[in-house]
């Protein structure tokens, strides 16, 4: 009685890792309760059987449509620009929960260089067409306006593995 259960989509998944890393900076305690995936987490969600959770937007967009699921921040540092009306966790008063959570392509160890360069600014390049934009959004995935360059999402994967492995160790997150 008086716990909160917080949902997840999975043991390890960035959903759980970033309920765990919320609890972690704020304090707040609540009982981690894992889905099999996203769809089973919004379906939870959406009937009442989770507290609260992390999820991708298109797992409960029709929970939300029916008014059973609230959306309360976006793990983001700004707002994102296909839901402007939904507040960033900074925003909302809850600071260093943001996620760094995006689509990437990777390549096998050795590609060479001139085909991920090639690779980059084809990628680069799709971001802008009309179409890929509007279908990115019609799924509710905002699109940043330029590609990173491969370091630097080498290194953005890099500080998301230290910073959740941190939360991990000092939280004593143990994975069954």
């Amino acid at each position: 009685m008086g716990k909160l259960n917080m949902a997840n989509y999975g043991v390890g998944t960035l959903s759980h890792l970033m309920g765990e890393l919320l609890m972690y900076k704020t304090g707040a305690k609540a009982v981690s309760v894992a889905y099999n995936g996203a769809a089973a987490m919004g379906v939870a969600l959406g009937q009442g059987d989770g507290d609260f959770g992390f999820t991708v937007t298109n797992a409960v967009a029709s929970f939300v449509q029916q008014g059973k699921v609230r959306v309360l921040a976006a793990s983001r540092e700004t707002r994102d620009p296909t839901s402007p009306d939904i507040p960033s966790m900074a925003e909302s008063g809850i600071t260093a929960t943001t996620s760094r959570a995006g689509g990437g392509m990777a390549a096998p160890a050795g590609t060479p260089r001139d085909v991920i360069l090639k690779l980059n600014a084809a990628i680069n390049n799709s971001i802008h067409a009309p179409q890929v934009r509007g279908h990115f959004k019609n799924i509710g995935i905002g699109l940043v306006e330029n590609i990173s360059t491969p370091e630097v999402f080498t290194q953005t994967i890099n500080s998301s593995v230290e910073e959740f492995s941190k939360v991990i160790r000092d939280a004593n997150l143990v994975f069954d």
